[in-house]
């Protein structure tokens, strides 16, 4: 383990103990003992001695509690238990990379597979994602072929006494966004925000014609490849209702962007995820709200506009005219490479 001042330690969050531990116990266990060796002030006579020590202890335990909750950031270990609550032996072991934690629970990415962990208080909306993901509908085999292979596909369900899981394949070179994003310095360049845009709204045209409403695209829902520049909705199927019905719950998220006739009415209403790819444009560029893009000269003059804008409410007329947006800002079409992979997003 490389050595810390400090200056260093006390710089780290107490609750991101992964910055100063490794995600295994007995390695771990080793590294509190050289810090504390290091740090203990029977042994260092330093003025900041105690306090660093302090928190290097509170680091140590948090560390052993993500770990036996099976919440450690990553890399890590994920067992997926067989039986309705564990009781035969483990049937999947997922190495991951990240591990996120979101409102009801954690999203676990792997190289080819995802797992979402969901705690049992949130059964509710576990069957809702269930009945959702138990097949789309098509109006034929070409869009299929088009569109199936950006959505949840072979979902598998586990439970323990502690989570409800859900597990997804993915393609490896397949990233979450919100990790890109990450990855980038927390903004990406405007042409790369155009081909996600594209893609969002070509996934949003699909859940108009299927009559479904998402209510939770956006960075940690949406996985992206930096290669095809292809991208899957594989998240936030929790909260999707068939348009018109009654909401059964909605992330805090989506409630700052939603129509509030919509959120009055609660009731699902396709404009909704079309502010949500809006709100997810913005917060590409690394702002919260295309107000935030106006005063901004490295962002496209008719992508702001756009973004600082409201939904047509039409999903393929949004996707037309995000296209002019486009075309308006870069050009004809072309496509823009990233230099940023899965192996190098994941440190693999």
């Amino acid at each position: 383990m490389k050595t810390k001042t400090a200056e260093q330690i006390m710089a780290i969050d107490p609750e991101s103990p992964e910055k100063l531990f490794s995600g295994d116990a007995e390695t771990a266990k080793t590294e509190f003992y050289e810090l504390s060796r290091d740090w203990h002030p029977d042994r260092n006579p330093a003025p900041q001695a105690t306090v660093v020590f302090q928190r290097v202890t509170a680091l140590y335990r948090k560390t052993l509690e993500l770990l036996e909750t099976q919440r450690w950031p990553g890399p890590g270990v994920l067992d997926l238990p067989a039986g309705r609550f564990g009781t035969a032996a483990v049937t999947r072991r997922i190495n991951y990379f990240k591990c996120h934690s979101f409102e009801l629970g954690e999203l676990y990415v792997a190289k080819t597979e995802i797992a979402f962990a969901v705690e049992h208080r949130f059964a509710d909306l576990f069957e809702n994602a269930k009945r959702q993901l138990a097949g789309f509908r098509f109006a034929g085999k070409k869009m299929q072929r088009e569109i199936g292979r950006y959505l949840p596909r072979e979902p598998e369900f586990f439970a323990s006494a502690r989570r409800l899981f859900l597990l997804l394949p993915k393609p490896a070179e397949m990233v979450l966004l919100a990790d890109l994003l990450d990855f980038m310095g927390g903004a990406l360049d405007p042409r790369h925000v155009g081909w996600i845009g594209n893609r969002l709204y070509n996934l949003a045209c699909y859940l108009d014609y299927a009559g479904i409403i998402h209510h939770d695209i956006g960075p940690r829902t949406v996985f992206v490849s930096p290669v095809n520049h292809g991208a899957m909705l594989l998240g936030g199927w929790w909260y999707a209702r068939p348009r018109g019905r009654k909401i059964k719950a909605l992330p805090p998220r989506t409630v700052e962007f939603a129509p509030p006739d919509a959120i009055a009415a609660g009731r699902a209403d396709g404009r909704t995820d079309l502010e949500a790819i809006r709100r997810t444009g913005c917060e590409l560029l690394g702002a919260k709200s295309g107000w935030a893009l106006k005063s901004n000269p490295k962002i496209p003059a008719a992508m702001a506009r756009w973004l600082n804008g409201a939904t047509s409410g039409a999903a393929v007329t949004d996707y037309e005219l995000w296209q002019n947006v486009l075309e308006l800002d870069f050009g004809a079409p072309r496509f823009v490479r990233l230099d940023a992979g899965a192996d190098a997003i994941y440190g693999r």
